[in-house]
C-alpha cells in the first residue's frame, strides 16, 4: 500500500526499500547457537543446557536441552568436566543440574594401584580387593605356603607323598622342593607312610616314604619250631633254624640216682612222653624215671642251674635236659 509498515515480531528488514514501489517482506530473525526463541526474541540458553543454531524467532517458543556428561565425567558449575585419576562415573549427568561427583575405582582381589590404574600382582602374590585406585601407589603381599607344600611356578602345591616341608616358602620367588620323609627304628612304608612293624619283626631306620613300600625283617621269635626243638635268639633277623631253634635232648646224667629237686608233677608213663611233657614245660630241666622199658613212674623236675635237696638212690635214673 506504498506505506513503510513494521515488520511482524521476529523478523527483520533492512533499511532502504522503495514504498513508492511495490510490497515488500521481512526476514525471520534466526536465533544462533545455544539461543532459543521466547517472545519472538533470541534468548540465551540456560546454564548447563545447549541448542543448535537455527530457531525461527518468528514462530512459537523453543527450549533448549539439557546438556548430557559423558562417561568419567562429572558437573561442576553447569559444566562437565573429566573426573580426576583413578575415578569414574557412568555417562548421563545433567550439567543443567546440581554438582555431581565422580567415583574413586576400588581395585578387585589380587590386583594393586599403579599410576591412578589398577594391575594385577605379579606371579605368587596377592592382595585384598579395595584398593582405591585415585590414591597413592600399593602393593601385592607374597604367598606363604602351608606346611607341606612348596613352590612351582609361583603357586603353592602339595607335597608328593611320602615328603613334608615346613611352613613359609614363597610363592614369588623360585621354585622349592619337599624333603623326604625318613621313617624310623621299627617302621616300614605303606602307602607313602611310616607304619610300625608288627609284632616279632624289626627294622633298621631310614626307609624313604615316597619310595615304594618296604617290609620289616622276620625274628626268630616268629620262627616255629618244630617238635623237639625250642625258640632261641628271639630278636635276630637270621631266620633259619639252626639260628633261631634248639634242638632239646635228653640224656642219663645219673644211673640208680635222682637230685631231690622241686618236683613239677609225678606220672607214670613212657619215657618219650617224659621227655615231651618236660620239653613242653620251659622250667622243667629234667625227670626221674625208673629202670626198664615201657610205661615207669619218675618226677618231672625244676632244678634250676644247681642241683638241691640231696639224692635219691636206686630205684630210679635222671635224665637231664640239654
Amino acid at each position: 500500500s506504498n506505506t513503510c509498515d513494521s515488520c511482524p515480531a521476529g523478523k527483520i528488514n533492512a533499511p532502504g526499500d522503495d514504498a513508492s514501489g511495490g510490497n515488500t517482506t521481512c526476514d525471520a530473525i534466526l536465533c544462533a547457537q545455544n539461543q532459543h526463541v521466547q517472545a519472538h526474541a533470541c534468548h540465551a540458553c540456560s546454564a548447563g543446557k545447549a541448542n543448535p543454531a537455527g530457531d525461527d524467532a518468528s514462530a512459537a517458543n523453543t527450549t533448549c536441552k539439557a546438556i548430557k556428561c559423558p562417561r568419567n565425567h562429572y558437573v561442576k558449575s553447569n559444566a562437565c568436566h573429566t573426573c580426576a585419576a583413578g575415578k569414574t562415573t557412568t555417562a548421563g549427568d545433567d550439567a543443567s543440574g546440581v554438582d555431581t561427583q565422580c567415583t574413586a575405582t576400588k581395585c578387585s582381589a589380587n590386583k594393586k594401584v599403579v599410576s591412578n590404574e589398577c594391575r594385577g600382582c605379579p606371579p605368587g602374590k596377592t592382595n585384598h580387593a579395595g584398593d582405591d585406585a585415585s590414591g597413592g601407589d600399593t602393593a601385592c603381599d607374597a604367598e606363604k605356603c602351608q606346611a607341606n607344600q612348596h613352590v612351582q611356578g609361583n603357586a603353592c602345591k602339595a607335597c608328593p607323598a611320602g615328603t613334608t616341608n615346613a611352613a613359609g616358602d614363597d610363592a614369588s620367588g623360585p621354585n622349592t622342593n619337599c624333603d623326604a620323609i625318613r621313617c624310623g627304628a621299627n617302621q616300614r612304608v605303606v602307602s607313602n607312610a611310616c607304619s610300625s612293624c608288627a609284632s616279632g619283626t624289626t627294622k633298621a631306620a631310614g626307609d624313604v616314604a615316597s619310595g615304594p613300600d618296604t617290609n620289616c625283617d622276620r625274628t626268630c621269635a616268629l620262627y616255629n619250631c618244630p617238635s623237639g626243638y625250642v625258640q632261641k635268639n628271639q630278636g635276630s633277623t637270621s631266620y633259619t633254624l639252626t639260628n633261631c631253634c634248639h634242638q632239646v635232648v635228653f640224656y642219663k646224667k645219673y644211673a640208680s640216682k635222682w637230685p631231690h629237686c622241686r618236683n613239677i608233677r609225678c606220672q607214670t608213663n613212657t619215657r618219650g612222653q617224659f621227655e615231651s611233657d618236660c620239653r613242653a614245660a620251659v622250667e622243667c630241666t629234667g625227670f626221674s624215671f625208673g629202670h626198664g622199658s615201657g610205661k615207669q613212674g619218675g618226677c618231672l623236675k625244676i632244678c634250676g642251674n644247681m642241683e638241691f635237696g640231696g639224692y635219691g638212690h636206686d630205684g630210679h635214673d635222671y635224665w637231664a635236659k640239654a
